[in-house]
């Protein structure tokens, strides 16, 4: 199955070659949220999603543009999010291995930092955040769909490619809870795609009135 996760990576490495950062942005958040993040290309002991592949193009991108480097400006939460990794990675490094410690925080850097810093230098003014929220708006409602379908049936679509996980090649199984199935979507974990909804449904509420 990795030729599919190459195949992804291609494709969004594509848009964010040729397209704006902002909608290279929204082509790395639709990849987020449909590709299982679980089918990954293994180089090594490191295992490479399409998600981690696309944002690092993306980041490198807004780091060679002029125009978004003079524009970006040290704020708070960057301090915030710059002690919680420096905390963290030294906490770890008294309990793990050094290998362990960088292959751990490799991940973290690429899933979480990564992701904050290209955001924090693409999405500059409210028609940004609008037009990534009209874009997370759209993409969600096949997902709600999905999601419905799920809990009614207790069919899961993806569940049978969580087999080529390459650290837990096990094909999942649809959860029962008080007679309704628990939908996973894409994602390995009901919670998981649960909190998809929880965390992005506010910002699409509190702006559906933006035009």
């Amino acid at each position: 199955m990795q030729w599919l996760t190459v195949t992804m990576s291609v494709i969004g490495l594509a848009s964010v070659l040729t397209l704006r950062p902002l909608y290279g942005l929204i082509g790395f958040l639709a990849i987020h949220l449909f590709y299982p993040e679980y089918l990954r290309v293994s180089v090594g002991t490191i295992d490479i999603s399409a998600g981690r592949l696309v944002i690092t193009a993306l980041l490198l991108k807004c780091l060679a543009d002029p125009m978004l480097m003079r524009r970006f400006r040290w704020k708070l939460p960057d301090t915030c999010v710059a002690l919680y990794l420096a905390i963290s990675t030294v906490a770890l490094m008294f309990t793990m291995p050094f290998e362990a410690v960088l292959e751990n925080r490799s991940g973290i850097m690429m899933d979480t930092l990564f992701v904050y810093v290209a955001i924090r230098m693409i999405v500059v003014s409210r028609n940004d955040l609008v037009t990534i929220v009209k874009a997370i708006g759209v993409m969600l409602l096949p997902l709600a769909v999905l999601g419905v379908y799920e809990s009614l049936t207790g069919f899961t679509p993806f569940a049978g490619l969580h087999r080529y996980c390459p650290w837990a090649p096990t094909a999942l199984s649809s959860l029962e809870r008080s007679g309704v199935s628990r939908a996973m979507g894409p994602l390995s974990q009901p919670i998981m795609f649960g909190m998809s909804f929880a965390t992005l449904l506010p910002l699409v509420w509190l702006l559906r009135r933006e035009t």
